[in-house]
């Protein structure tokens, strides 16, 4: 985004949030108040990341706050209100073909999922897509399946459940995102163990 911004003469403005990782009243109202900070009515367009909002409701108030100061275009990029022009990625397929590639291209059978939360709606879809892919190639998904938390939190309890879904480690593990590959990938090597080795 800065490059293309910077391309076309465009000043970009990054504004971002931690998230209820307290969940007290007067954080929230702290976290959900940096829609405070930017004068909307100065901006030429809004792009936002709904699914990053941890505070239940801070998408409507951020469209709200949008809608009555400015008549600027609002994208949301990967899911988000039908108030908004929306850029969304096919999750599915994606993992589809990761899987797939794994399988056919590498000869891999034993293969684990890391999914990101359930309650996410692209992390059930990323987990349908290779669970599809497992099944079309005749390998059973069922108990190779770690619900993350799209972070590292889950590091070592994914880690522990990974290595032991084949009486051992694993031919391959697929993660839903980069924060929870890199945890896993970190905590293999605490224990002596070499990715992709």
């Amino acid at each position: 985004l800065r490059a293309e911004a910077a391309k076309s003469n465009y000043d970009l403005f990054i504004f971002a949030n931690y998230g209820a990782y307290t969940s007290t009243i007067l954080y929230d109202a702290g976290e959900r108040d940096v829609i405070n900070i930017p004068v909307f009515s100065e901006f030429d367009g809004v792009i936002t990341l709904p699914d990053t909002f941890d505070i239940g409701g801070m998408e409507t108030l951020l469209i709200n706050k949008i809608k009555t100061s400015s008549d600027c275009p609002i994208v949301a990029v990967r899911n988000g209100s039908n108030e908004c022009y929306r850029v969304l990625f096919n999750d599915y397929e994606t993992t589809y073909n990761q899987t797939k590639h794994f399988i056919e291209e590498h000869h891999l059978t034993k293969i684990c999922y890391m999914s990101g939360p359930l309650s996410a709606d692209d992390a059930v879809i990323r987990l349908n897509g290779f669970k599809s892919a497992m099944i079309d190639s005749g390998l059973d998904p069922s108990n190779v399946v770690f619900e993350g938390d799209f972070w590292n939190f889950l590091s070592v309890p994914a880690t522990d459940f990974f290595l032991n879904c084949y009486d051992g480690a694993p031919e391959a593990i697929i993660f839903a995102n980069d924060h929870m590959a890199l945890g896993v990938c970190e905590e293999l090597r605490k224990r002596g163990l070499k990715v992709p080795e």
